[in-house]
């Protein structure tokens, strides 16, 4: 679904990600959503779940085109976030930049940008001649040391970890 991505870091722990999704995954989501409301919509004149496509686009066309497009976006968001390194905070949700000039169509990619908060990267110290840095990961909360993770137990505040508090969860594993 996801054609490409780009990922940039902003000030204060935000990040801007940028995505682009295939105009076939566009197109496919409409044609979901038009078979869709074709089986479940009330139009006086048809029986139910018989309106044909076409009444359905000649009376609600752009707004099956926004929602098919919002609901690629929201897809495609997911998808985009499942493997990148800086994910949102759980309690954030991205903000589109640009809403209102995003054109949505059925015979064009979709490209859209958000931005989000993200946990920051907290350096504690060293650590036998190792750097301990403290980051959020698809887990938890975890201390990087090296090329090594250790999870910070749920007790622990990640954000007022000292190197000593560090220096004893190391020694604990």
């Amino acid at each position: 679904m996801v054609a490409s991505k780009e990922i940039k870091c902003l000030e204060k722990s935000r990040v801007e990600l940028s995505v682009k999704v295939d105009k076939e995954f566009v197109k496919k989501e409409y044609d979901e959503l038009l078979a869709k409301y074709s089986k479940t919509a009330h139009i006086k004149g048809f029986r139910p779940g018989k309106v044909p496509a076409s009444v359905l686009e000649r009376k609600f066309g752009e707004s099956l085109v926004q929602e098919a497009g919002f609901n690629v976006i929201e897809k495609s968001l997911q998808e985009a976030l499942l493997d990148v390194e800086k994910k949102p905070l759980p309690y954030v949700t991205p903000a589109l930049k640009d809403e209102e000039n995003l054109k949505l169509a059925l015979d064009k990619d979709i490209e859209y940008t958000v931005e989000y908060d993200t946990f920051p990267d907290v350096e504690l110290g060293e650590y036998k001649g190792k750097m301990l840095v403290v980051n959020e990961g698809m887990y938890g909360p975890y201390i990087k040391m090296d090329k090594e993770f250790i999870s910070i137990p749920k007790d622990i505040d990640p954000l007022s970890i000292t190197l000593d508090d560090a220096i004893q969860i190391i020694e604990k594993k």
